[in-house]
Order: C-alpha cells, then structure tokens, then sequence
C-alpha cells in the first residue's frame, strides 16, 4: 500500500511539473513566435485562391505587420498584393486572402514576405515556394525569438 502511495505521489509530482512548464511556456516566458500558413488552393473555373494567415503564437503583440503576396509565371505576374498596418495581439490570427484566374497546368512561384515589430525589434522573412501539379498545398513557416 505505501508503495502504491509513493507511486502516485511521483506521477503527481510529474504532472505538476509538466503543466507549470507548459504555463511557462505559454504564457509566461516572453517570445515573439509568428506561425505563417500559405494555402495554394486550386478552384473550379480556373480560379486559384492563395492565403497567407498570420498567427501570433507567442506572448508578445505583433505591430506594423505588412504581409506581401507575389504570384509569378515566367514573366508573368498573377498577383503582387500588399497588406500593411495590422496589429496581432498574443494568441490572436489575420488570414490574407488573394485570388487569380491561371491555367492549372503552368508551374507558379509563391513568394511571400512577412514583416512585423515586436518587443522594439524589427522581424522580416521572406519565403519562396513552387506550386506545380498540385490541387491544394499548404506551406507552413515559423518565425521566433525567445526574449529573455
């Protein structure tokens, strides 16, 4: 019986320790950690949707966010948007949506760039993709700086 009493003081234990790390983590330890989702999505009707979703996942708010969307063929620009000024406070998302009418066969170039403020320091990334043969893809990216 007193063994069986230690054991379950040990997994308390355990657990207590884990969920104190986890609050930590999440909600305590300054981080800035922006998570960008881009969705190449191919549509009925030649239409070709892409979105960019922003997601603050860190415990830092996000300002002067500027998210750039640039679709190119060969010489060929299908979309270059441009979305600026937004504010992402911790544990809140913006999605961008774009669309173009493109040929589902022809090979494109997704590139896009994120830009932001957090905590005075200024992030910028630039993520470049090929989209050939697909009907839908989804391209995940994380940008993030412990600040300790």
């Amino acid at each position: 019986m007193r063994l069986r009493m230690k054991g379950m003081f040990g997994i308390i234990i355990i657990v207590a320790i884990l969920l104190i790390s986890s609050a930590l983590y999440f909600k305590v330890i300054p981080r800035v950690e922006a998570q960008i989702t881009t969705v190449f999505h191919e549509a009925s009707n030649n239409v070709i949707n892409v979105n960019t979703k922003v997601d603050n996942a860190g415990t830092i708010e996000l300002n002067d966010i500027a998210v750039s969307i640039l679709v190119t063929s060969g010489n060929q620009t299908y979309i270059d948007e441009n979305f600026t000024q937004y504010k992402l406070s911790a544990g809140s998302e913006k999605e961008f949506k774009t669309f173009f009418y493109g040929d589902h066969y022809k090979i494109y170039m997704i590139t896009i760039t994120v830009a932001f403020t957090g905590d005075d320091s200024r992030y910028r990334k630039e993520f470049t993709y090929t989209a050939q043969d697909y009907m839908n893809i989804q391209y995940d990216e994380t940008i993030k700086e412990w600040k300790l």
